[in-house]
């Protein structure tokens, strides 16, 4: 699925207020970034359907997807809003090790 069809899927938008005289660029480039990070995310959510994951595989899934470089809480964040919008289902298996277990994916047609 592209990234551009999960950017509709998921509802993603830029935020509102971006000042400065780039402020139309600033907010057109953040909406792509998050986006197609938002869709790495919910494609390694996707393929780890019943597997347990250390927060830093996720990490490191979509760095490696993204030429190397993602803010390093990034994927972290998209995961608690895609568990809060429903479309995964993430149980916490262990907070002290950050280990993670996907339970199920919603599926979205394209």
């Amino acid at each position: 699925m592209s990234a551009a069809l999960q950017l509709g899927l998921l509802s993603w938008s830029p935020p509102t207020a971006v000042a400065g005289p780039d402020a139309p660029e600033q907010a057109q480039q953040l909406a792509r970034v998050a986006s197609g990070i938002e869709a790495e995310v919910y494609r390694f959510c996707a393929e780890s359907v019943g597997r347990e994951f250390h927060l830093r595989d996720l990490t490191d899934a979509v760095t490696a997807a993204h030429d190397g470089y993602v803010a390093p809480d990034s994927p972290a964040r998209l995961l608690r809003l895609l568990r809060q919008r429903g479309l995964v289902q993430v149980a916490l298996v262990s907070r002290s090790s950050s280990l993670y277990r996907i339970d199920g994916v919603a599926q979205v047609s394209p």
